[in-house]
């Protein structure tokens, strides 16, 4: 009897200590989604990210490299990816002649890891 009490009882607390897990992701997606940024380093030859808050406007180039979530390398940006809400929309662009894509497959890359994290990345070449 004891013993199947024990079990009904760790049974009962498994979906509360479930709860208490804290998701590492944002919960929501934003209003007017994110944007992505991308260059080299000129010195290192790396890709550098940034990801700022969707707006209506076009943002500064200093806006863009300097306020905005600064992101060093693919690897950390699929990090980023990652921990944005379910549904989220990222629109990724390069509106100033400073701001470069890199190479198709690391793009396709960069696209399919989003997805499968079910954020949505739009490119915008």
């Amino acid at each position: 009897m004891r013993i199947a009490l024990l079990i009904a009882i760790v049974l009962l607390a498994l979906p509360i200590a479930g709860c208490a897990v804290k998701s590492s992701r944002n919960t929501q997606p934003l209003f007017k989604g994110v944007e992505l940024y991308s260059w080299t380093d000129s010195a290192t030859g790396s890709w550098q990210f940034s990801l700022c808050e969707g707006t209506n406007r076009k943002k500064a180039l200093a806006e863009i490299t300097h306020k905005c979530k600064a992101i060093r390398g693919v690897s950390s940006l699929k990090e980023h990816l990652a921990a944005l809400a379910i549904g989220e929309s990222v629109f990724w662009s390069s509106s100033y002649p400073e701001l470069t894509f890199p190479r198709e497959p690391i793009v396709r890359d960069l696209i399919d890891h989003a997805a499968a994290h079910q954020v949505k990345l739009l490119v915008a070449k």
